[in-house]
């Protein structure tokens, strides 16, 4: 099981060697070039390969990437696009990194912070490494940077989605490099076509790593051209917008054939294929026996289960492997392939064992995917997570800190399409308690009850720092420690049972302040702990924000505070 600890200090900069590294020398090289194809909301359901759609629409390029190499049953994602593009590219779950929902635009601001290792940073002195197609990482004013300012040599194409008013598939705003236009041509063989330029356009012998995030089939739905699919469509695309996003996968995946065959075989053969879905597809483009109200946007099969396929040197033709395995370890399977170490706080595991040995057992005991908003650190007003083994699965919704969490319990062996909750009703059998008792513990367990919300007010020593613990159970121990704060101050301990999220002078006052104990004393080396008991009875998922406020003359207005911390009962 891979742990999920809590991220190292951006100021640090700690690298281990990814195992397995020696021993796939001896397959591939480790000067090989990567391209990663990024297809936007297309679930399993749309991919023919996978069979578990009885029309799933025509993908012969995507379903010889599986003849040709590997198809992984059980990949999960994040439910929505940003989340999911956040985990390929630095190995690390959405809490972690703070990208947990849409960005864009308001209200879905945020962007992937400056502080995160992306796969082009850790390639940085081995490969040449591209962004093309859509980016969705950043709601940055023009000229879009975030690319580059993330480790890409060059990036071409739309900043986000194709919703903004006059914006379509066929008139989009396209950046390269920061620099904005707006393009008439489809914006799938816009991709490609820049693809192609740019892989052409490498010197021989130098390895490139190229992100292609192409934006179909995302909405807004439309009728690609006639010559990228062999749908008859009906005029209308409102009402039909099922028919139409089958004819958008089938032009990608037109335009995916055109890029592949235009590179020289000799390239082509030094060439790590990763073909996958940011998430699963979306509720009008999903039909039965697959369930709308459980597609994109919800962490049920249809929402989070995505086609991933590798093909390229070292990976075996026409497998299929069952394990466990998410989008974070596409990170960790790439910079394994190109032996390059792999960088501290991720939380990916390298799909590399699976190329020999296709039936290994899952390398990973469960999987998690989760979706909150807003973005950030948090508290958040909403946040669903699930988990699960080989077997079973438990989603736990968050709607507002204060409210118990709701929960739902599958057996996906016997109920893949998740339409029995065994929550709902009946006597779970000793098995299935025990596995729900596992997953709520794991659960609980990588997260934690305590949860960093930055936030803070430097002073005379800088940041002063809360920290909080215990396993907030009813008649546990718990404590709080205030490190590096300003020695002998005076402090107060703002309590909230909500968060207020205040600006107050250069910093903010987090909590809501419905308990505040003053007249503490930090001691000389500038701590400050303090012992208690968790009450009993307190429901699952009650929150408490903390935060400390302490009197220091090097403080904006004489303040400084301590970052908030969270408590949040399991």
């Amino acid at each position: 099981m891979t742990s999920m600890s809590c991220p190292p200090s951006p100021k640090t900069i700690l690298v281990s060697v990814c195992a397995g590294t020696l021993w796939l020398a001896s397959l591939v090289s480790a000067q090989q070039n990567v391209l990663l194809v990024v297809a936007d909301d297309l679930g399993v359901d749309l991919v023919a390969a996978y069979g578990e759609h009885p029309e799933p629409g025509n993908t012969p390029v995507i379903d010889s990437l599986a003849a040709d190499g590997m198809l992984f049953r059980n990949a999960w994602s994040n439910p929505l696009c940003s989340p999911s593009r956040a985990q390929l590219l630095t190995g690390r779950p959405s809490f972690q990194t703070g990208v947990g929902w849409a960005i864009g635009g308001p209200p879905f601001t945020g962007e992937l912070p400056g502080d995160e290792t992306t796969l082009a940073e850790a390639l940085g002195g081995t490969h040449t490494s591209w962004a093309v197609g859509k980016w969705h990482l950043s709601s940055d004013a023009a000229p879009l940077m975030h690319p580059l300012q993330q480790g890409f040599d060059s990036h071409r194409g739309p900043p986000s989605n194709l919703l903004s008013p006059g914006e379509s598939y066929d008139v989009f705003t396209k950046t390269v490099d920061g620099v904005e236009s707006t393009v008439s041509t489809y914006v799938t063989t816009d991709s490609v076509d820049d693809a192609i330029a740019l892989i052409q356009g490498q010197p021989p012998g130098q390895p490139w790593f190229m992100w292609l995030a192409f934006n179909a089939p995302h909405a807004p739905y439309h009728k690609p051209p006639g010559a990228l699919h062999s749908f008859a469509l009906p005029p209308d695309v409102a009402g039909n917008e099922a028919l139409h996003v089958k004819a958008a996968v089938e032009a990608l995946d037109t335009e995916l054939g055109r890029l592949l065959s235009s590179i020289d075989p000799a390239v082509r053969d030094d060439t790590l294929v990763v073909f996958v879905g940011d998430n699963g597809s979306d509720a009008l483009a999903t039909t039965a026996p697959f369930d709308p109200t459980k597609a994109k946007g919800t962490l049920y099969e249809g929402g989070v289960n995505v086609p991933l396929i590798l093909s390229g040197p070292g990976v075996p033709t026409a497998a299929e492997c069952q394990a466990l395995v998410s989008l974070t370890d596409v990170f960790a399977t790439v910079l394994d392939v190109l032996g390059v170490p792999l960088p501290a706080g991720t939380d990916s595991t390298s799909l590399v064992p699976y190329f020999t040995q296709p039936a290994l057992p899952s390398l990973r005991s469960w999987l998690y995917a989760e979706q909150f908003h807003g973005n950030g650190l948090g508290p958040y007003a909403r946040w669903d997570q699930a988990i699960r083994d080989e077997h079973y699965k438990l989603l736990r919704f968050h709607t507002g800190s204060l409210l118990p969490a709701r929960k739902e319990f599958y057996d996906l062996l016997a109920d893949p399409l998740e339409q029995n909750d065994l929550l709902a009703g009946g006597t779970l059998t000793q098995e299935q308690r025990d596995a729900l008792a596992a997953l709520s513990e794991t659960l609980g367990g990588f997260l934690g009850p305590w949860r960093e919300l930055g936030q803070d007010l430097p002073g005379t020593n800088g940041a002063p720092s809360l920290t909080g613990s215990g396993a907030l159970q009813g008649g546990d121990a718990m404590s709080l420690t205030l490190d590096d704060a300003l020695p002998l101050a005076n402090a107060a301990l703002v309590v909230g049972f909500s968060e207020l999220g205040a600006p107050f002078h250069g910093g903010v006052f987090v909590p809501s302040p419905d308990v505040i104990i003053a007249g503490l004393v930090t001691s000389a080396a500038g701590a400050l702990p303090i012992a208690a008991t968790w009450p009993l009875d307190v429901p699952a998922s009650f929150t408490l924000y903390l935060q400390y406020w302490v009197q220091d003359p090097g403080g904006v207005w004489g303040f400084s505070a301590s970052n908030a911390i969270a408590a949040i009962t399991p």
